[in-house]
């Protein structure tokens, strides 16, 4: 009788002890599964400027908004929902080593996503936006058609929908010339396009097809000198694309460094100062690049293995 009790007693420990491993399991590793809220809720994120350099200290100043929940926990994905866009046009005022705002207009909100590295706006008779965007039912970066939007810079806070945008074409890369008067673009079936801007809208001039893949990096460049000529870098080749005959070759000679590809657009301004921000801080700053050469001091070379990506470095 003692051995049987004494057996069961022990057989008794061995389930406790189970049941407390299992616990502990459950504790640590499934119960956070099933009592994030974020797993059953959609939770707004907290999103960063991005910068896009429009004249002097003007800059556009790009907010992209949604909702999410975690969709599948051991991988980290989530679910997105209610994107907006707002684009605020910002006037920086750099004293001594202090980055100061002095003016900011009413937003522009954008009931769809933009990738806001794409916008570049032009302040010009109405202000135009330029951007890579997609329709609201569509998933973040999925499709990207190059969109267009005039407003009148008399007009306040404003909510813009899809309808309400003059969409071009899905495209793989576009980028404004220097002089604000065409649009050079990359379209999905590798053709490159040009579009004249017009007052209040936008025209297609001509067209060519791509001769090898494009892959949609920023690797396009507005000659500094002559903005009837655009080069493309490929591998250890640079072609020059001439609008006036609508004609592609190799280029002899071509600027020493890509990025910036044109006048405007990006966080550097002209005289070379980055604007940034502190999310933690919730505070502006800028630091002044060293090395720094503007997309008009450009240098041209004759050996494609020199070429840099930034003219930053």
């Amino acid at each position: 009788m003692g051995l049987r009790r004494k057996t069961r007693e022990i057989g008794i420990f061995m389930i406790s002890k189970y049941q407390k491993l299992t616990l502990v399991l459950f504790i640590y590793f499934i119960s956070p599964l099933f009592l994030n809220c974020n797993m059953i809720f959609y939770k707004k994120n907290e999103p960063f400027p991005n910068f896009s350099f429009i004249e002097d200290n003007t800059f556009a100043e790009i907010y992209l908004r949604w909702e999410e929940k975690i969709d599948h926990p051991l991988s980290g994905t989530t679910k997105k929902r209610n994107y907006q866009t707002e684009i605020y046009i910002t006037q920086f005022k750099i004293e001594k080593d202090r980055l100061k705002k002095e003016y900011e207009s009413s937003p522009i909100i954008f009931d769809f996503w933009i990738i806001p590295e794409s916008v570049y706006v032009l302040n010009q008779d109405l202000i135009l936006y330029l951007f890579l965007y997609g329709e609201k039912e569509q998933p973040y970066g999925i499709e990207s058609y190059l969109g267009a939007y005039f407003l009148d810079s008399s007009l306040s806070k404003r909510k813009v929908s899809s309808s309400e945008v003059f969409k071009f074409v899905e495209a793989k890369y576009f980028l404004p010339s220097p002089d604000k008067e065409k649009i050079f673009v990359i379209n999905k079936i590798n053709k490159i396009q040009i579009y004249k801007i017009l007052k209040d809208q936008i025209q297609l001039i001509q067209e060519k097809d791509l001769s090898f893949s494009y892959s949609g990096d920023r690797l396009v460049s507005w000659d500094p000198k002559n903005f009837q000529q655009l080069y493309l870098y490929n591998h250890e080749v640079v072609y020059v694309y001439n609008i006036i005959n609508n004609s592609m070759s190799i280029a002899k000679t071509f600027p020493e460094c890509i990025n910036p590809g044109t006048s405007f657009g990006g966080s550097i301004d002209s005289n070379g100062n980055e604007i940034r921000f502190e999310q933690t801080k919730k505070e502006y700053y800028y630091i002044k690049l060293k090395n720094f050469k503007s997309f008009y001091q450009k240098n041209f070379i004759e050996n494609s293995k020199f070429v840099k990506y930034s003219c930053y470095e």
